[in-house]
């Protein structure tokens, strides 16, 4: 039997990275799973874990070592360029960054994982898990 595939969002992402109780949940929903992203996942991750650093706290300890993990992740990272239409067609919804993920969970017919309740009605397959906000 194949993996499932999911794409899994920024949100989700920085807080399995980051070590939170939410983060904890997204670990044991990917485990068994084939993790999926657009392309940008990286840059939006550091630029999070930045911000967390220098506005919320985070120990620089605490940042480094979600970087160095990121890096180990398998996570299948799709090209942006054919995700481009469908992005544009769902910003109205998502807003144009988030469309990518919308418009990668529509096109493999995955669950999109996320911490960002923003995303609900976005697609129908969503998983928001958590207090619902944005890292």
């Amino acid at each position: 039997m194949l993996p499932e595939d999911v794409v899994v969002h920024v949100s989700a992402l920085v807080e399995l990275l980051v070590g939170t109780e939410n983060g904890s949940w997204v670990h044991g929903r990917l485990r068994g799973c084939r993790p999926h992203a657009p392309a940008q996942v990286d840059a939006e991750v550091l630029a999070c874990l930045e911000r967390l650093a220098a506005t919320a706290g985070l120990p620089a300890t605490v940042a480094d070592d979600a970087v160095a993990r990121l890096a180990t992740i398998p996570l299948v990272r799709h090209p942006l360029v054919e995700l481009i239409p469908a992005a544009w067609a769902g910003r109205s919804v998502s807003g144009a960054d988030d469309a990518f993920y919308v418009a990668l969970a529509d096109r493999l017919g995955a669950p999109l994982v996320t911490t960002d309740a923003r995303l609900a009605p976005a697609t129908r397959n969503v998983e928001v898990v958590g207090r619902g906000t944005n890292p």
